[in-house]
């Protein structure tokens, strides 16, 4: 039997499908089971035990006849995959183990001996299921549950749901409507106004607006010779779309920009977007989300996601794209397993995609059906903190260089921030890129800071020098720290994908952000949660960003220089 879900009506998909699947199943065994249990425990679980307390809820009746009814905990993958000792059913779980703590049993229980009692305990099944509460997550979970208020339970869990996370944490916070596509812009205009709008939410105060730190800016890009066509071409669009971007010769920029060095240079050409870019706090929004999706409902769970709890037929022994129903999590405070039933689910994992992903069983199952969807990979970057008072701050826009490294003022006091191409970050910790790319590290949080010596040598021997040819005020610059984190970047074309998982109809996928998470994360969360209720978008059709553009090997066009 194959339990298909319904987008529209995913509660009672869920609910009534699984309920009546799982009670046939033990009406089935019903016989069997009970010639072998002990007299003793047959009745046992008919006695009502009286409560010391008359006037208390009947909530120890519930505990103890529910812990007759559960086994020990598993606390490893061995241990939960072992099978059951009861008749074989006719349909199969990879970890058989967890399952026994869905007992129907439980919710009758419940209804009609704690009425008025509220059991807190972890959440067995769900409607929505979000794995990841960075700032994909947590707005996605924001605006799903303001679509669907009371109808439908959404629940958002992580291994440290109230920590800073690697990819949110360390994104640089600038969006930019500049790029080669003219979806990329409209999706970064997008973004702009839904963090603009939401002030007009009942639950938000100006106080949690200022801490996200809103701030419109500029974001002049340089380029080199080779990009000068596609330059002014994409410049020509983006001024037919509404967008204020002006292309200006090394001259202009040098009248525009008295401290800027271009005439001479590598620079060719510099595209200026002058009213149109904005940089936001990362983790301030991503936390301002999370407190409005739980004001709203939302529910978040710290555990620590480890597999799915897939299903199929024994005859068969292959799953099918509706096996993906439920997901394993493990509790950080005691170590058990548990396992979460779900309607549907997305994956925002940021740079740990790859590890879910990979266990989502494509590599046993489908591979003669798909192509390797390993295209999502962590990659490091380091950005570079120094100080310098003679650089002017009135004016300083963001600016990304002819090589791809991004270079934002910090503040008013002399602070700036430079981000390192991916690849330049990669090649200058060469030996020592493995211990930071051990993501099986007990540390959940993978951003470090650093002051060695080898950082320090690295910024006045290269990239001082580098920035004091392109800005002389800036040869005062002084080495503050450096910080490392990881992105989830697409090496196929390096533009965020998102949308269903070619094969597993159940879930929905979203990764790939790389260096511009900012431009795309609050567009995409509401594409995300429109998936969740519908197959399509009101506000934006993403069908060039989804995961099949990848299978088919199509790209979408972008400057090499906005994706590095």
């Amino acid at each position: 039997m194959t339990l298909i879900l319904s987008r529209s009506r995913p509660s009672l998909a869920f609910i009534r499908g699984v309920t009546r699947f799982e009670t046939r199943c033990k009406r089935e065994l019903s016989d069997d089971v009970a010639e072998k249990a002990p007299e003793s425990e047959k009745q046992i679980a008919k006695i009502e035990i009286p409560d010391e307390n008359p006037e208390l809820p009947k909530k120890h009746v519930f505990q103890k006849i529910t812990k007759l009814q559960c086994p020990e905990p598993s606390y490893t993958t061995e241990q939960a995959s072992k099978p059951l000792e009861l008749p074989v059913s006719r349909l199969s779980w990879k970890y058989p183990k967890l399952l026994e703590y869905h007992q129907d049993t439980e919710y009758c229980m419940r209804s009609w001996q704690n009425e008025h009692t509220l059991i807190s305990f972890f959440p067995e099944v769900t409607d929505y299921l979000i794995v990841g509460s960075g700032l994909v997550g947590s707005a996605t979970a924001y605006y799903l549950k303001k679509m669907i208020t009371r109808t439908g339970d959404v629940l958002v869990l992580d291994k440290d749901p109230y920590g800073p996370h690697s990819c949110t944490a360390f994104c640089n916070g600038l969006i930019s409507t500049q790029s080669k596509c003219q979806e990329v812009s409209r999706i970064a205009s997008l973004s702009k106004e839904l963090l603009r709008n939401l002030k007009n939410d009942v639950l938000v105060t100006k106080e949690d607006i200022a801490k996200i730190r809103y701030r419109p800016c500029t974001h002049l890009i340089l380029w080199r010779e080779e990009d000068v066509d596609d330059v002014l071409n994409s410049t020509a669009s983006q001024i037919d779309d509404g967008f204020h971007t002006e292309a200006k010769l090394p001259t202009e920029l040098e009248t525009s920009f008295p401290w800027l060095k271009a005439v001479g240079t590598d620079i060719a050409l510099g595209s200026h977007g002058n009213q149109d870019e904005a940089l936001v706090d990362p983790i301030g929004l991503r936390n301002f989300y999370r407190t409005l999706a739980q004001a709203h409902g939302a529910n978040f769970v710290q555990a620590e996601v480890v597999d799915f709890n897939t299903r199929f037929l024994p005859q068969i022994s292959e799953i099918t794209p509706t096996s993906v129903s439920a997901i394993v999590a493990r509790l950080p405070a005691t170590g058990e397993l548990r396992c979460v039933g779900f309607a549907q689910a997305l994956l925002a994992l940021g740079h740990n995609t790859p590890y879910l992903e990979a266990r989502s069983e494509m590599e046993r199952f489908a591979r003669d059906q798909i192509e390797d969807m390993h295209f999502i990979q962590p990659k490091l970057r380091l950005c570079f903190s120094f100080h310098s008072l003679n650089t002017p701050l009135i004016n300083f826009p963001a600016i990304t260089d002819t090589d791809g490294s991004l270079l934002i003022r910090d503040d008013y006091a002399g602070d700036f921030k430079l981000y390192l191409t991916q690849e330049e970050s990669e090649n200058f910790l060469d030996a020592d890129v493995q211990q930071f790319m051990d993501l099986d590290s007990e540390d959940s949080h993978p951003n470090l800071i650093h002051r060695s010596k080898s950082f320090e040598d690295y910024f006045y021997g290269v990239i001082k020098p580098r920035l004091a040819r392109r800005i002389p005020a800036m040869e005062d610059a002084r080495f503050n720290l450096v910080y490392s984190g990881f992105e989830s970047k697409n090496i196929h074309d390096g533009i965020p994908v998102v949308g269903e998982h070619p094969f597993h109809k159940s879930l929905l996928l979203s990764g790939g952000y790389g260096s511009r998470m900012m431009t795309f994360a609050p567009a995409f969360a509401q594409i995300l949660a429109d998936f969740f209720i519908e197959d399509e978008s009101e506000i934006f059709d993403p069908t060039n960003f989804r995961w099949t553009r990848v299978l088919k090997g199509s790209k979408i066009s972008e400057f090499d220089s906005l994706i590095k």
